[in-house]
């Protein structure tokens, strides 16, 4: 099955579409696009193709991103989406494990500084299933390493 093909309820923009496409196929994706225009669909549906395309059978999402606020949205929306979504800090190890998760959200600090999430990413189940990282609002991203300590 292609793309083009899958029903998935409602239609994505060309430019979605492009970048789901090489998003799914392990290539890197830069997607700057308008607010509003539906950038976090292109992550949010990466599991939901790649498992209906047979690329993987659990596939799964890391996103890394910079606030609170908007990590908890994007996962009430994955949830109204149907998939199975959850942020670093809220839930457990334990609790990612079970869930067979489809959309992990963290901090950059959790991801990097805690070492039980370092060692998640590093287990051969985890790296098998992980279609790719996400960094949202990555024009923040100057804020997260030498610039915000006044390098």
């Amino acid at each position: 099955a292609t793309l083009d093909v899958l029903d998935l309820g409602f239609s994505l923009k060309h430019e979605q579409i492009e970048a789901l496409k090489s998003f799914i196929f392990k290539k890197d994706v830069f997607a700057a696009l308008p607010t509003g225009y539906g950038k976090s669909l292109i992550y949010q549906l990466a599991p939901v193709v790649a498992k209906r395309m047979g690329l993987s059978e659990n596939p799964l999402v890391v996103i890394v991103s910079p606030l609170i606020a908007l990590m908890e949205d994007q996962v009430k929306e994955a949830s109204k989406l149907g998939l199975t979504a959850m942020q670093l800090g809220v839930h457990t190890l334990k609790d990612i494990r079970k869930a067979n998760c489809q959309l992990i959200f963290g901090s950059p600090e959790a991801w990097l500084m805690q070492s039980k999430w370092r060692e998640l990413l590093s287990t051969k189940a985890f790296r098998d299933n992980l279609l790719g990282i996400v960094v949202d609002e990555v024009h923040l991203i100057y804020k997260w390493g030498k610039a915000d300590k006044g390098h």
